[in-house]
């Protein structure tokens, strides 16, 4: 009888499987779901000569939080990234520094803040924008 022993290697076989994958279940947790970033807020007003914005949100991540930034694309399309500081709980805050205009238009600048968490996913807050003005120019002289 052949069967009683291929029954016999499957069932160790299964065994070996299942004891090498921590047999299922248990207590460990597997975190499916993407990180969150949600309520961020741009707040500074910079004047021509430029200065600091501040950017805050509020993140959350079940496989832990593993950075924070705010991207931060300039009028011509540069991207740059500000890392954002844990503030207290879920509120994650930093500083980019605008640089100065000294065009004759207003310079417009979006920012997203972008989560990561511990198992590498990802996520990306609705954009915000801020203005840097332009320098008011003088009135003309008097005739």
């Amino acid at each position: 009888m052949k069967y009683p022993r291929v029954i016999g290697i499957v069932l160790a076989l299964g065994v070996v499987l299942l004891a090498g994958c921590g047999g299922g279940g248990g207590s460990g947790s597997s975190d499916s779901a993407a990180p969150t970033v949600s309520g961020v807020t741009i707040s500074g007003a910079p004047k021509f000569s430029g200065g600091p914005i501040t950017v805050s949100g509020h993140v959350s991540a079940g496989s832990g939080v593993s950075s924070v930034a705010a991207r931060v694309t300039y009028p011509e399309g540069t991207v740059v990234s500000a890392p954002l500081a844990n503030a207290g709980g879920d509120l994650y805050t930093g500083v980019f520094n605008a640089p100065a205009n000294n065009t004759a238009a207003a310079k417009n600048y979006s920012v997203v803040v972008v989560v990561t968490d511990g198992a590498g996913k990802s996520a990306t807050s609705s954009i915000m924008t801020f203005s840097v003005p332009c320098p008011i120019a003088p009135p003309p002289p008097p005739t």
